[in-house]
């Protein structure tokens, strides 16, 4: 079995994760209903980059046993560009704190840009952005 998981914050990463599973035929779920990640076969996690890590995806790998199984696929999903190395070193090093080493170390990474909805922002970016 193969999946494609999200998790989204303001739903761009959940679109990319809709349009890629759409696209493959793979089974789309967001991370809160992922019980044992252990079960699929090649795994595609979409994350938005919230609150200094990608959101859900601790969660998601926490409980894996045995990566060198799995097809691990990792997508970032944030207002850095995607282009800059500065963005996308800085990203990476989040996400080994967020990680198993050895899922980090298995994992292909992929930064994609996502978009911005200032009216459903919620309090908190509404305070930063002043």
């Amino acid at each position: 079995m193969n999946i494609v998981i999200y998790g989204s914050q303001y739903g761009t990463a959940k679109r990319y994760a809709e349009e890629l599973s759409n696209r493959l035929g793979f089974e789309l779920k967001s991370y809160e209903e992922v019980d044992d990640v252990n079960l699929y076969e090649t795994i595609i996690y979409v994350g938005a980059l919230y609150a200094g890590g990608v959101l859900g995806m601790k969660k998601t790998f926490k409980g894996m046993k045995d990566s060198n199984r799995h097809t691990i696929v990792i997508a970032t999903v944030g207002l850095a560009d995607p282009t800059d190395k500065t963005n996308t070193d800085t990203i990476k090093n989040g996400m080994k704190n967020q990680l198993p080493a050895e899922v980090f170390d298995k994992a292909s990474i992929f930064h994609l840009r996502g978009g911005i909805d200032y009216s459903k922002l919620g309090f908190n970016h509404d305070r930063t952005s002043c």
